[in-house]
């Protein structure tokens, strides 16, 4: 991460900033660069640009199945995912360029989640007893195995980088799940903590301050897990409003579900909400 790193104690979410509303449900795939937000919905990759403020579109319809996952790479540039291939995106020039394709005859793995960090792109695998790979643009460097990612009966819910340490969700069959916080070159634990519900979705803040989302819950909150203070923390986040001046037939107040955030911490820091019709970017201090 760079010094636009935020730490938790300065984490306050002031007031909306911008909402993107959709009539078809969106997926949960979103991420965000400190200049943009990129997001996939209804076969379509939609950029959200912040200076100069503009929208654009690419259709998705003849790639290679729907993005299941999208992580800041650098610059303008995203790795994004579907469940046979990863790609790199250029939001700049439009410009998306295959990186790895699966074997066709390999039936049993599935890519499931993406997340970089400078030149390191890794890549888990869905299922139980689950697979990760390092790689950078040219080739796969490193791939690790159960035991030393989960175990039999556990699976990798999400992952994300953060300067040398990984995050890590993982559910465990019937016995919930927990967070951890690992050293991504040997995968040795730094740190855990259990959870008491499910968070398939989370982010980094900076290598000790992780976003979760809690998984199917009403609640507008997400879990900030402090690895230094060993804590939990809930962050109240605002229900999204409707301008005064639109015409959409929606609620001027929504408490729709989270379902994934971003985010974009240029220099006007904000967190991006995600929920199952609308896009929110809340200012940040």
């Amino acid at each position: 991460m760079t010094s636009n790193s935020v730490s938790s104690m300065s984490l306050q979410i002031v007031d909306q900033q911008k909402l993107i509303l959709s009539k078809v449900p969106l997926y949960a795939t979103i991420a965000a660069s400190p200049e943009c937000v990129i997001y996939y919905e209804n076969k379509v990759l939609s950029t959200y640009d912040r200076d100069p403020l503009s929208k654009k579109a690419v259709p998705w319809a003849n790639k290679d199945g729907h993005v299941i996952d999208i992580c800041w790479y650098k610059d303008k540039q995203f790795i994004i995912l579907t469940q046979r291939r990863f790609y790199l995106f250029n939001a700049d020039m439009n410009k998306i360029d295959s990186v790895h394709k699966l074997a066709d005859d390999d039936k049993e793995h599935n890519y499931h989640r993406c997340t970089s960090s400078g030149e390191c792109i890794m890549l888990c695998f869905s299922g139980w007893k689950t697979t990760i790979e390092e790689w950078t643009l040219k080739e796969c460097k490193k791939r690790w195995l159960s035991p030393i990612t989960c175990a039999e009966d556990e699976s990798i819910c999400c992952l994300c980088l953060s300067s040398n340490t990984l995050g890590l969700t993982i559910s465990k069959r019937k016995q919930g799940s927990r967070f951890e916080v690992r050293n991504h070159e040997t995968m040795s634990v730094l740190f855990s903590i259990r959870l008491a519900q499910a968070c398939y979705r989370f982010t980094s803040m900076n290598e000790h301050n992780w976003l979760l989302v809690p998984y199917y819950s009403e609640s507008q909150v997400l879990l900030l897990v402090d690895t230094n203070e060993k804590i939990i923390k809930k962050i109240d986040i605002p229900p999204w409003r409707m301008p005064p001046t639109s015409n959409h037939d929606y609620d001027s107040y929504s408490y729709e579900m989270i379902w994934n955030v971003a985010l974009m911490l240029g220099q006007n820091r904000c967190l991006v909400v995600r929920r199952e019709r609308t896009v929110c970017v809340y200012s940040m201090k």
